[in-house]
């Protein structure tokens, strides 16, 4: 059995495990670190050893004879290395390798990488250093230590001085990082943040999709959350900002939307000419109703404007859900009162705020919905104050080039 020693500030834990082999401790000491002021590697190379890293050094009194006592570095290597192939992405366990005589590296080739897949540590090497490992014969006992890079240091080493250096470090957690994709796992806001390739991914297609997180960063903040409740609300579910499986189906059925598609976010929506709305709004099969008098004020107007805008328009003003005939194909909801927290309501829902996304969110509401037909509530933010018909007249034309531009060449 193994008896860990937890320190805090060593110069060495090779040091201390020697230390007790010349104190006649029995086999199965290990000394762990926080950092290392004095660190050490084979041939007494230095070690820089800050916080962040797991460091760590056993005792050892194998009954190998004493020819044999120098591969143990190289067993030690095959054990550590097979421990975190373990922790990274399947795909990439077998970049995880031993390098002679003692290291653990990364295999950086782009040939031997997963799919879409590069190293996040900046630079162009074959090959990353993720964990170094010593070992010293004294007194009939064997001291092996090993140091894994798992987090970057706070003060990253300088860049150019990392490209002629002989081994470049790579860093456990980025790898991990790394490799998650959409879907490993629940994302939602807490601390410390989650932080990841998937969350990257979901920011990206978010953006796409007019729910803007911002510039992606990998890290889901309190905007990230709040773009996915958005979309959330968007498509007809829970909006409590919990990304779950239900999420991750929603935007991978929107794949022909956000693929290939840039991501920095947000994405505006130019208005739409005339032939693009004519065409739109001539074959849409698209009715409106709303659930108040200040919506249905702007429900008509929208109504007016469309068929002032073709003569053949075929966006239909009803009084309700039970009065969609069979050719209609969307049906719009406006509305001036809020969503109860935290209640789906089984159909798509928007608010009139971000005019640049409202396009988009738009059209991904409209791909995501099931319902016959496909049903999308519209919350229009009218304040405490008095609503003008200016007001009303702005809404309307805002939501018909909404409309317009969410409908153009889209397939239901």
């Amino acid at each position: 059995m193994f008896r860990i020693r937890a320190l805090d500030e060593v110069e060495s834990t090779n040091v201390e495990v020697k230390r007790a082999i010349d104190e006649g401790e029995p086999e199965g000491l290990v000394v762990r670190a926080r950092c290392q002021t004095g660190g050490y590697g084979r041939q007494g190379r230095a070690w820089r050893s800050p916080v962040g890293g797991l460091y760590f050094s056993m005792l050892l009194r194998p009954s190998a004879p004493t020819a044999e006592l120098p591969t143990l570095a190289l067993t030690a290597g095959l054990a550590v290395r097979r421990a975190l192939a373990r922790i990274v992405r399947p795909e990439l366990s077998d970049n995880v390798r031993v390098k002679w005589p003692n290291d653990i590296v990364v295999s950086a080739d782009a040939s031997e990488l997963p799919a879409g897949m590069s190293l996040p540590f900046g630079l162009e090497r074959r090959y990353f250093k993720l964990c170094g490992i010593s070992s010293e014969a004294r007194g009939g006992a064997v001291c092996v230590g090993v140091g894994v890079n798992v987090f970057a240091p706070d003060v990253p080493i300088d860049g150019e001085a990392a490209r002629d250096a002989k081994n470049v470090p790579a860093y456990l957690a980025a790898l991990v990082d790394e490799g998650y994709q959409l879907g490993d796992r629940t994302l939602y806001l807490r601390l410390p943040n989650f932080h990841g390739n998937d969350v990257h991914q979901l920011q990206e297609r978010l953006n796409v999709l007019g729910f803007s997180c911002g510039v992606p960063d990998g890290v889901y903040g309190v905007h990230t959350e709040a773009a996915v409740k958005l979309f959330q609300e968007s498509i007809g579910a829970l909006a409590d900002g919990m990304a779950f499986q239900d999420t991750f189906d929603a935007i991978e059925r929107l794949r022909h939307v956000w693929a290939g598609k840039p991501a920095d976010g947000p994405h505006p929506q130019g208005s739409m000419g005339f032939a693009r709305a004519a065409s739109v709004l001539e074959s849409a099969g698209i009715a409106i109703t709303a659930d108040d008098p200040i919506s249905r004020n702007v429900a008509g107007r929208i109504w007016n404007l469309a068929h002032a805008t073709v003569d053949d328009c075929a966006l239909e003003l009803v009084d309700g859900p039970g009065s969609v005939d069979g050719d209609v194909r969307v049906l719009i909801v406006l509305s001036t009162e809020s969503l109860p927290d935290n209640v789906a309501t089984g159909v798509g829902n928007l608010v009139l705020d971000d005019v640049d996304t409202l396009p988009l969110r738009l059209r991904s509401a409209i791909q995501s919905s099931h319902t016959t037909p496909r049903t999308i509530r519209i919350e229009l933010p009218v304040g405490e104050g008095a609503f003008t018909i200016s007001d009303a007249q702005t809404f309307a034309v805002l939501l018909l080039d909404a409309i317009c531009a969410a409908f153009d060449h889209l397939e239901l």
